[in-house]
């Protein structure tokens, strides 16, 4: 299926920065999103939400999303995963080629979506650009959320928490590998916030 989606945000310097420290951890938007009569996902929207578009409708609109950032970013899945973890690497090949790989679970809902987001961050952002390594997935994570913000999926709670969880757990295997000063952009997760807790 030929699908057609709106273009995603470039990162540009003075983007937008998308910070749950100061609030609930809910950053709503919406759209209702309406099928062309080829069956092809189109931009002409109103305000509502991916989440509320009817189930069929809804899976063609995430399956979309991952057409528009295979062909984009020239990735391929290596694997839809059924746990909400996800992986992304390079294979180089001695004559220079280069795949660029993701696993991921497969987008059906904002917290998948964000997932997958983030790991196609990877290749957009491209590997250790960003020192230290918890620095490089905070980049990532903001491309991510700014892709959620533009292909107007909900970022809601669940997606708030993933993505707390995942900055502090990287900030914290920062300081157990020696980093002596940590970026002054993730101080807001040295702690994880008591409702994050187990």
């Amino acid at each position: 299926m030929n699908h057609q989606i709106p273009h995603h945000l470039p990162i540009a310097a003075g983007a937008e920065i998308i910070d749950f420290s100061a609030a609930s951890g809910d950053c709503r938007q919406s759209t209702v999103l309406r099928d062309s009569p080829s069956g092809t996902v189109n931009n002409s929207f109103r305000r509502s939400t991916v989440s509320r578009l009817p189930t069929a409708q809804r899976r063609r609109y995430y399956d979309a999303i991952v057409e528009e950032m295979k062909q984009t970013h020239g990735i391929a899945i290596r694997k839809w995963r059924k746990r909400m973890s996800g992986v992304a690497y390079e294979l180089r090949y001695s004559n220079g080629d280069i795949k660029r790989m993701i696993s991921s679970p497969r987008p059906r809902s904002p917290v998948s979506a964000c997932i997958f987001l983030h790991e196609v961050g990877h290749h957009a952002v491209g590997f250790r650009k960003f020192r230290p390594r918890c620095l490089e997935e905070y980049h990532v994570w903001q491309w991510a959320l700014r892709q959620m913000r533009h292909f107007d999926i909900p970022i809601d709670g669940g997606v708030a928490r993933h993505y707390q969880r995942s900055m502090y757990h990287y900030v914290q295997l920062a300081h157990k590998r020696g980093l002596k000063r940590l970026p002054a952009v993730l101080d807001q997760f040295r702690v994880l916030p008591h409702d994050l807790r187990p």
